[in-house]
């Protein structure tokens, strides 16, 4: 749960520096994030609660999920609320979401890429994908194969 208590600390943290696992895309969207809710005065609050981790490895990413009950809505003047502009849903800090959040490492860096959260569908971060040039080439001849077998086929219909 080291990632998930390192998101949640610096969700919290008015003046939490970058934390040394985000990558730079990751801090400046969770930046930007904080910037528009501190706005209105309160700070997202997730705490997970019964969580289940589970680590999956594919090519030069690791996805790390934690599965679980959470704690996840606003707080302001110490007051939580579900959702941040509607002071009428003030309620009681306890469970009450059970959902999952997701984060993308880069094994080359070791740094978090991107975050995502299923409660809202909230994502942060973005990863940058290569360009697979065999696949890009294989689209080119696909649509050169298609082009000729359409015309030959049409020029074949209309002098038969």
């Amino acid at each position: 749960m080291n990632h998930l208590n390192t998101l949640s600390q610096f969700l919290r943290d008015e003046n939490a520096k970058k934390p040394s696992e985000f990558s730079s895309a990751l801090f400046q969207d969770l930046k930007k994030n904080k910037q528009s809710l501190k706005q209105e005065g309160v700070f997202l609050d997730i705490e997970g609660v019964n969580i289940q981790e589970k680590k999956r490895s594919k090519n030069n990413l690791t996805t790390i999920t934690y599965q679980g009950d959470f704690i996840y809505g606003f707080q302001k003047d110490g007051v939580f609320h579900k959702l941040p502009g509607d002071l009428s849903t003030q309620t009681e800090r306890k469970i009450n979401e059970h959902g999952k959040i997701r984060f993308t490492l880069n094994k080359n860096t070791g740094k978090i890429e991107t975050i995502h959260e299923s409660f809202a569908g909230n994502s942060w971060g973005s990863i940058k994908k290569k360009t697979s040039w065999l696949r890009i080439t294989l689209i080119i001849i696909g649509i050169f194969i298609f082009w000729n077998l359409f015309n030959r086929l049409v020029i074949y219909e209309i002098f038969n």
